[in-house]
């Protein structure tokens, strides 16, 4: 197995350091800040994503973090924290496997267990698949709500017109420009 970690800040050198002092770092990739079409193209080849997200000493927490349905959408097994609204999606032993946070012996053992298990990892990526994509026509469907809403504002816009701004909406969900 090897452990991809995507991202930077403050704590970089000391993960480098401690894969290094544990003698795995042949097997850690640090590849650093990445653009959104590497990570998903690196998501479509995982066979699990770990995050294991912890509340902020001042009780910051990262709400439901988009990399998470973002991994679950691309048929990878999730093991996350029992932390804010990660517990809403990544369903212990369905759709992952969650942990306390802070618990890295728990974290440890869940990825062991995802790694050691064929058939069970295989049948919860099936399923977090799934989930992830009926949240998503559930979210594509209440934005074409809006955007009739929004169109049903403004007299001279058409049917026509609210179809192209609908495809005109980015991968994040922001809407784009009005097209005339």
């Amino acid at each position: 197995a090897r452990l991809v970690m995507v991202g930077d800040g403050p704590i970089r050198a000391e993960c480098e350091a401690l894969a290094q002092s544990l003698g795995v770092a042949g097997r850690v990739d640090f590849v650093g800040a990445r653009d959104h079409r590497y990570v998903a193209d690196l998501l479509g080849r995982a066979e699990v994503f770990l995050q294991h997200s912890v509340t902020s000493a001042s009780g910051e927490t990262e709400g439901l973090p988009s990399a998470i349905q973002e991994a679950m959408a691309a048929g990878a097994v999730v093991v996350a924290t029992r932390h804010a609204g990660i517990p809403e999606i990544v369903l212990d032993g369905q759709t992952g496997r969650l942990v306390d946070e802070h618990d890295i012996d728990g974290c440890a053992a869940a990825l062991s267990d995802v790694l050691g298990g064929a058939a069970s990892s295989a049948r919860m990526a099936g399923a977090a698949r799934r989930f992830a994509e009926e949240g998503m026509r559930v979210v594509g469907t209440i934005r074409s709500i809006e955007l009739y809403t929004l169109a049903a504002k403004f007299q001279n816009v058409t049917t026509r017109q609210v179809a192209k701004i609908q495809l005109d909406i980015d991968r994040e969900g922001e809407y784009a420009r009005l097209i005339q």
